[in-house]
């Protein structure tokens, strides 16, 4: 009997889709095509379809990698378990009886589903693997050959493994590709894929390929993690539907047995028409990602992601310069802009990572969700953006806001506005296409408001070397300052109390980067903060905002020397070097305000007030010169556009995974806190101070790759550790106010002073280093948290 037309038309539609869910999220075509299938036909003729287009998609992922060889030699036991298991497994798909495999491929779906959507990440260890990976393979190919489904547990052992990226893609096209081609032998061995059913599911790689395509095109467009959520609650409604299924008629398509019937026909149609695939579609169809992650091209040229900004604060007489200088040519246009932004009473949107506005051009509205991104002198963030009538909020799930963190429009209410006029200009630079928009305004919320003075830079096309070029050019006309806080931060900040510091923010490492892009998301993280206290110290000098300035100065050196291994081009070492010049005119300041901190009200705090203030003028000059300013723009274009980026020599490093590379910097720090901490007691001022400066690059290490280890055992470790390092600092920080103090009073030209002695530091010092060793000791007991 022919096939009908009807029927391989829904058969293409399904491994299309089949073929979207593998180009977003890099696997599913097995479970999503199976998992129609199986409500379409028999779980036999659904995986005689399976075997073609599943094995060229995969057999693609399984050579495109670097390390197919190492993988292959590492996992072969699982792989011969998986082909002997398969080929075993398929005496229950192909025993003539579909009611029975239909139900094991629903149970199937639905356990692997509620697996990924529930459970936390599993570790193995490589004594483990040696039996358990046989045990697994076994288990996987029982499971595929009696319902056809490749992935359980085959997934989520093989990403127990610690691998890297590359070559965790490589074993998961390495296990597919076995256990398809053990598959096509098992149901060839048992008579049921003959050439008939090789013909039709060689026809289904077209709709398949076509759908990776598109795939990859959407990905660009949404967030995976939200699709891959509804792709899983999707998958278990599928399954639910399988185990619950009816029997069908049985037809003959080729030489493969299928049941089928035209009624057959509505349970795949109606799982494409349900609400999960229509909030899978709405993902794409009303989302657009406008920034999606930086990443770096190894070449020549450093890549920033399409349409990213780069955002500059400007004075108001440089506001005037520039708009009279006609640098940037005659604006396109210069147009009235009103946004109100809008939250729940207690904030949930902004807490949740987002911010939602709706904004009025003329008589139009356009409310837009954005993520928080990353706050750092590149902005890089999603959106979601669609036309609503009036200032009234439409949540629905278009956005996140509801998917996510289920708000809905009624319980959002007005928080700040801004309102500002937009000056519009297309620039050509160096035949790259810039958008270059300057808004001035106001945010107000209640009875407060600030100023908005801000230029965006957003390449449209070109080189993104482009951007900084301009921004140069724009530098030697008038004073700029890279913005870290989008306008939705401001209005916030105006919400809450007035900061006088800004203290660190814990750094998020995506466990997929590499290690060049998580030195970059570190060195963001440390100049956002620096700015942030710059910016209060330019407005209201204050020792806390000092402070802050100092220490993220510091940690952003402790981050060029964490990462020394990839920092070996001339620009780096020069930029340490301006980065410890800045660091230490804020650390003469921050030393008297210590002093300051000690005295009482003897005159000698008079003296000291004096000397401050010319300190902090001393600061201010040096934020305002030149010298600063230039540091900020080369920082910021190396971080993005530099040598490092590219060097031959470094790559290998550069390029590696970087929970690898975090666990060995871990553990050096470690060794060299040990080593330097050996002996306090006998050991002199300097070489204490080198245990406080080792233990310093432990604490700023720990924070920032602490994100990389999330089990609850590493998070129980890591509070541990952080506790141990905070007392050991504060006990070598006091023995280093007792070494250092009397220098600094020597530099103030106190010596001769009275009331002198009240600057020195004054305690037991052999009970503070004493103190000192034993902390440092249990430090040393500790379980590292950055190890399983």
């Amino acid at each position: 009997m022919e096939t009908p037309l009807a029927l391989l038309a829904l058969i293409a539609v399904i491994f299309f889709v089949a073929g979207i869910v593998k180009g977003i999220t890099g696997m599913g075509l097995p479970t999503v095509a199976m998992g129609l299938l199986g409500s379409l036909v028999s779980p036999l003729a659904a995986a005689a379809l399976l075997v073609m287009p599943s094995l060229i998609t995969n057999l693609w992922q399984l050579v495109a990698g670097p390390s197919f060889v190492p993988v292959t030699v590492r996992l072969w036991p699982m792989m011969l378990a998986i082909t002997v298991a398969t080929i075993a497994g398929t005496a229950f798909i192909t025993s003539g009886h579909s009611n029975g495999p239909t139900a094991a491929l629903g149970a199937v779906l639905m356990l692997y589903a509620i697996y990924t959507l529930l459970a936390r990440p599993l570790s193995v260890s490589a004594r483990l693997e040696r039996w358990l990976s046989p045990a697994i393979g076994l288990v996987t190919g029982m499971i595929t050959g009696a319902t056809g489904i490749l992935v359980v547990p085959a997934v989520p052992y093989l990403q127990s493994l610690d691998l890297s990226r590359d070559d965790l893609i490589q074993a998961l096209g390495l296990s597919f590709t076995v256990s398809t081609i053990a598959l096509a032998g098992g149901l060839a061995w048992h008579g049921e894929y003959h050439a008939g059913a090789v013909m039709t599911s060689a026809i289904a790689i077209i709709p398949a390929l076509a759908g990776m395509a598109a795939g990859q095109a959407i990905r660009a467009r949404i967030n995976p993690a939200t699709f891959q959520k509804w792709f899983l609650i999707c998958l278990f409604a599928l399954g639910w539907k399988c185990c619950s299924g009816r029997s069908c008629k049985i037809a003959r398509v080729g030489d493969s047995l299928f049941v089928w019937d035209i009624a057959s026909i509505a349970p795949p149609l109606k799982f494409l028409s349900s609400g999960c695939f229509v909030r899978l579609a709405s993902l794409y169809l009303s989302s657009k990602e406008l920034h999606p992650p930086i990443t770096m091209r190894p070449s020549g040229d450093c890549h920033l992601a399409t349409e990213t900004e780069l955002k500059l604060e400007l004075s108001a007489d440089a506001v005037d310069t520039l708009l009279g200088s006609g640098l940037l040519g005659e604006p396109v246009s210069v147009d009235p802009l009103t946004s109100i932004y809008f939250d729940t009473p207690d904030h949930l949107v902004w807490e949740g990572g987002y911010s939602l506005r709706i904004r009025t051009v003329g008589e139009a509205h356009v409310q837009t969700v954005k993520t928080k991104g990353s706050n750092s002198a590149i902005f890089a963030r999603s959106e979601w953006e669609a036309p609503v009538t009036g200032n009234t909020p439409v949540i629905d799930y278009t956005t996140p806001l509801k998917a996510e963190l289920d708000i809905d429009g009624t319980a959002s209410v007005a928080q700040f506005s801004t309102t500002v006029k937009r000056h519009r200009w297309n620039v050509d630079q160096d035949g790259s296409r810039i958008e270059a928009a300057l808004d001035m305004g106001l945010i107000v919320a209640g009875d407060r408001q600030m100023q908005i003075r801000e230029l965006e830079l957003e390449l449209k096309d070109g080189k993104p070397n482009a951007l900084f070029i301009l921004a140069r050019r724009i530098e030697a006309l008038v004073p700029i300052r890279f913005g870290v806080v989008s306008k939705a931060e401001r209005g916030y900040r105006l919400l809450g109390e007035q900061e006088t510091a800004c203290k660190s923010e814990p750094v998020h490492l995506d466990r997929d980067l590499r290690v060049s892009g998580s030195f970059q998301v570190i060195a963001e993280a440390c100049f956002r903060q620096f700015r942030l206290n710059e910016s209060i110290l330019m407005d209201r000098a204050n020792p806390s905002a000092l402070h802050q300035a100092r220490v993220a100065l510091r940690r952003l050196r402790s981050a060029f020397s964490l990462y020394k291994m990839i920092l070996v081009d001339v620009e780096s070492h020069r930029l340490k070097d301006e980065l410890r010049w800045l660091t230490g005119i804020l650390g003469t300041a921050r030393n008297i305000d210590v002093m300051i901190a000690r005295v009482g009200s003897s005159d000698i705090r008079s003296y000291l007030l004096e000397a401050r203030d010319s300190a902090y003028e001393e600061v201010l000059n040096a934020l305002y010169g030149s010298r600063a300013k230039a540091l900020m723009l080369d920082l910021n274009e190396w971080l993005h556009c530099g040598e490092y980026l590219t060097l031959p020599e470094t790559a290998e490093i550069r390029n590696g995974p970087v929970v690898d590379f975090a666990i060995e910097v871990l553990d050096r720090q470690r060794k060299t806190l040990k080593k330097r901490g050996k002996s306090l007691v006998e050991a002199d001022d300097e070489h204490r101070h080198e245990a406080r400066k080792a233990a310093k690059k432990l604490r700023y290490a720990s924070e920032f790759l602490s994100s990389l280890f999330t089990s609850k055992q590493a998070e129980r470790r890591y509070g541990k550790f952080i506790k141990s390092m905070e007392q050991l600092q504060d006990e070598l920080g006091l023995l280093n106010d007792m070494a250092t103090a009397p220098t600094v009073v020597h530099d103030l030209e106190l010596d001769s002073h009275p009331d002198a002695q009240s600057l020195i530091v004054v305690g037991d010092r052999e009970k503070l280093v004493n103190a000192a060793q034993s902390s440092l000791d249990e430090l040393m007991e500790r379980k590292r948290f950055w190890r399983g």
